[in-house]
């Protein structure tokens, strides 16, 4: 995973599959994982810069069942409170 800070706010810019696996889940076995846990948990916006999701590069060859599996996943960490995108101290980082 990579994280960067702008002004506050968090912005996962690459998210592997494990970690988004994890994160969905609200496990924090990396340091990383607990930094954006953390950033939650005290209020903080956390964002999803566009392209960072790994798994969507497999979109024309995952099966359907893993497929759909991980969008699940995207929608368990909006429902964390991770945004997509970015706004506000994120502007560059996708939609506003």
């Amino acid at each position: 995973m990579t994280l960067e800070e702008r002004g506050g706010d968090l912005i996962i810019t690459h998210l592997p599959i494990e970690q988004m696996a994890l994160l969905s889940l609200g496990v924090a076995l990396t340091e990383e994982e607990r930094t954006v846990l953390l950033a939650l948990l005290e209020g903080r916006r956390v964002y999803l810069a566009d392209g960072a999701l790994e798994y969507k590069q497999y979109a024309r060859t995952a099966e359907r069942g893993i497929y759909i599996r991980f969008t699940a996943m995207e929608r368990e960490l909006r429902e964390l409170g991770i945004r997509r995108g970015g706004g506000g101290h994120a502007a560059g980082y996708g939609r506003g």
